[in-house]
């Protein structure tokens, strides 16, 4: 699985915050079940299994949070 940890500016973690994981739309990637939609838990983590599709090579998943006027990406590496 894929685990990301969302904090806030003071290093604490942000419970019921929603990140959503996606792919590249063609070539190697993964389907995520839930559309990739994830809300945090009590530590902060949004945890997810995304499945390969069957392309091979290298891509990257994109975490993305939004909430409270901001955006934060990042890119995990993978390869299928």
């Amino acid at each position: 699985p894929l685990v990301v940890r969302v904090v806030d500016n003071a290093g604490d973690p942000v419970a019921g915050a929603v990140v959503t994981f996606s792919g590249p739309p063609g070539g190697a990637g993964a389907v995520f079940p839930n559309d990739g939609a994830v809300t945090t838990d009590a530590n902060g983590e949004a945890t997810i299994t995304p499945t390969a599709n069957t392309v091979a090579g290298g891509y990257t998943i994109t975490a993305t949070v939004t909430g409270g006027g901001v955006t934060a990406t990042a890119g995990l590496g993978a390869t299928n």
